[in-house]
């Protein structure tokens, strides 16, 4: 096993090749630990603090204790054009547990800066996810708004049996279907003029005549 001194070389090592990588994201918080500010590349320029520790024997036989968290330094994180949504602790959480996962399979070799590049590309698709769902979201309202408008303009279906009962009801009020009334057997002269039966009556006469 690697001694003490040598270890902290490595890890010496490293550290100063994340300072060449990220030389305005990167902070050192004490000798075992540094911290990383995450840029995403998202709409609403969402941000991320990735902290690292280095145990004595990492990368030999343990990985780096990694805590991540949102970007809180400036109000208008998070904040797109379109939707405002900024990757909570939750969030975070989910990214950590990833993360430790990566710095397991690459257990035995300084792996910092394929850590916090899986946490980039990561919690950029988580993002879009997110994004993703609002929308959707979005767009079931809409619909269901569009739904409830349209349902103001629609009237009864028109079916047989509807349009049958209507119109006996029409025949009804109009009395169009009662039985042709006489005065002893014959239609009274206003009747004749009324329904324009006059010539119907003058054929009859003439068949009489005959």
């Amino acid at each position: 096993m690697k001694n003490y001194i040598i270890m902290k070389e490595e890890q010496l090592e490293e550290i100063e090749i994340l300072e060449s990588i990220y030389p305005d994201e990167i902070e050192r918080i004490n000798e075992e630990s540094i911290s990383i500010l995450i840029n995403l590349e998202c709409e609403a320029d969402q941000g991320l603090i990735v902290e690292v520790e280095f145990p004595e024997d990492y990368p030999e036989s343990v990985i780096p204790v990694i805590k991540i968290s949102p970007d809180d330094t400036d109000p208008t994180i998070g904040k797109g054009e379109k939707y405002s949504y900024k990757l909570t602790n939750k969030d975070c959480s989910d990214l950590r547990n990833q993360a430790i996962e990566i710095a397991e399979e690459n257990l035995g070799m300084p792996s910092i800066f394929t850590i916090v590049s899986a946490i980039k590309e990561n919690a950029e698709s988580l993002y879009e996810a997110r994004i993703r769902s609002m929308e959707v979201e979005r767009l079931k309202k809409l619909e269901i708004e569009e739904a409830k408008e349209q349902e103001k303009f629609k009237g009864t279906p028109v079916t047989k049996e509807s349009f049958n009962a209507w119109r006996l009801k029409f025949r009804a009020e109009m009395g169009l279907d009662k039985e042709k009334e006489r005065i002893n057997g014959r239609y009274t002269g206003r009747e004749i003029f009324d329904k324009g039966l006059y010539k119907e009556e003058d054929e009859e006469e003439e068949e009489e005549a005959e």
